[in-house]
């Protein structure tokens, strides 16, 4: 699947706070009974646990 790429520039303190947030979306998506909660998802399906796995490691590296 060929995504758009977003390249950003953002300080520590950002990172960590995207990181952060997507910790707890992830635990909020292991649910069994997730819903999406932000009009974000209307269009665009949530990513995976296993995705937010690899995007959280992708941006701590």
């Amino acid at each position: 699947m060929c995504e758009n790429r977003v390249t950003l520039n953002i300080s520590e303190r950002e990172l960590a706070t995207i990181l952060a947030s997507l910790e707890l979306f992830r635990k909020e998506r292991a649910k069994e009974d997730f819903r999406p909660f932000s009009e974000q998802f209307e269009e665009t399906e949530p990513l995976t646990v296993e995705e937010v796995d690899k995007l959280r490691e992708d941006l701590e590296n």
